[in-house]
């Protein structure tokens, strides 16, 4: 099977591998943003986490819906994906953490334009640091190890 889509590596990230890109190379009206991580709980109690991650789902939404910039993207259309298991999330161990976020474009530029690839690196780079590394009770890390 061919692959159609386009993937462009995004900045380097000290705690996320992140990348962006579209699936089809043609029509590039879609845009996928992908954030991952390990993920290491911060506090040794019963907590409720189906409850946390809804809670994070919802503040990725709300920072990206008030952050976007509308000049590029449309902020009325945003699909958040945050796939972290919650049976397996355990004190003192990793899990794996996937965030994928699609953003629907509001200009005709090719995904890897400086302009594009610009906004997509500062609004990752914000969400990271005011979103997911402010959050009280995970740690990040880009390895397992």
């Amino acid at each position: 099977m061919k692959k159609i889509g386009k993937k462009v590596q995004a900045k380097n990230f000290n705690k996320f591998k992140v990348h962006f890109g579209t699936m089809d190379r043609r029509s590039s009206d879609t845009l996928y943003v992908s954030i991952s991580s390990w993920v290491k709980p911060k506090v040794n109690t019963n907590i409720d986490y189906d409850k946390i991650l809804r809670k994070l789902n919802k503040q990725i939404k709300d920072y990206i819906y008030d952050s976007l910039n509308i000049r590029y993207f449309n902020n009325k259309f945003i699909i958040v994906d945050l796939d972290l298991r919650t049976s397996g999330i355990q004190f003192n161990k990793k899990s794996f953490m996937n965030c994928e976020f699609t953003l629907y474009k509001n200009t005709s530029d090719a995904i890897d334009c400086d302009e594009i690839t610009d906004e997509v690196n500062n609004l990752v780079d914000n969400l990271t640091r005011e979103v997911l590394e402010k959050n009280e009770y995970f740690s990040f890390s880009k390895t397992k190890k």
